[in-house]
């Protein structure tokens, strides 16, 4: 991965475009996944909650809010920038810096 390329999801780990690697669980893959699939727009927890469970009329979405908990911890420890941004009452959005999109 070449300094200034996008973000990749590549074999359960994350690639930063510094080529820094985060090596992910399954749920997390997946929920980077529809992250990445939707970039710079924001997809509500139900949403998130149905790609990684399927649909339920009424959606645990605390499940979602436990993998981006245990996902934000594993980056802290290893000095890994999530671009993941939460926005207050709408959702979560995967924040490309070389978009010029703003949170």
């Amino acid at each position: 991965v070449e300094e200034g390329s996008e973000w990749l999801l590549d074999d359960r780990q994350l690639v930063s475009p510094e080529g820094k690697r985060l090596s992910l669980t399954p749920q997390e893959q997946l929920l980077i996944g529809c992250l990445l699939n939707h970039k710079n727009s924001v997809c509500s927890k139900e949403q998130l909650h149905d790609e990684l469970f399927g649909y339920h009329p009424e959606p645990d979405t605390h499940r979602v809010d436990v993998i981006i908990s245990r996902l934000r911890s594993k980056a802290r420890q290893h000095h890994f920038s999530l671009p993941i941004r939460a926005l207050f009452g709408r959702g979560l959005t995967f924040v490309d810096k070389n978009s010029g999109y703003k949170v």
